[in-house]
């Protein structure tokens, strides 16, 4: 029969290597699902157009899961928050590359506009668009000087 004096040194080693081997991160085990971690602006930031026309490019997100990957298949709500422009669309699922885009015309009124974006589950202030209708706005007419 062998005595602790025997197995002890070598079977603390024995465990303390299991345990070690134990806590380190399994490279075959299943990663955790992807979750919406970060909604962010992708294009069409900060444009300038005429009071009343659609901008030139889409207003698009980009939406990222916790390995910091696309995310497809993300339900975003894009809202106008100041400005009485139109969107195209006011719900829309990113596609493959974690995108999701809209259409939008500028309103009436000269000026700041905002359009935001926002998605179940996503913590913190949603991505704001910024844009500029330039000119007089739609209903008024400039004054005239003198007669036609």
């Amino acid at each position: 029969m062998m005595t602790w004096r025997q197995y002890g040194p070598g079977l603390c080693l024995a465990v303390l290597l299991g345990a070690a081997a134990c806590s380190e991160k399994n490279p075959s085990a299943p990663a955790a699902d992807p979750l919406l971690a970060d909604l962010r602006i992708a294009a069409g930031n900060n444009q300038k157009a005429a009071v009343g026309t659609p901008l030139a490019r889409p207003l698009a997100v980009e939406a990222l899961d916790q390995y910091g990957q696309a995310l497809a298949g993300v339900e975003v709500l894009f809202e106008v928050e100041v400005g009485a422009g139109l969107l195209d669309s006011a719900a829309v699922r990113t596609d493959a590359a974690g995108l999701a885009a809209v259409r939008y015309t500028l309103g009436a009124g000269a000026g700041v506009q905002q359009v935001s974006a926002r998605a179940a589950g996503l913590n913190g202030l949603p991505p704001r668009f910024t844009l500029v209708a330039e000119g007089a706005a739609i209903g008024q007419e400039e004054a005239k000087d003198g007669p036609a």
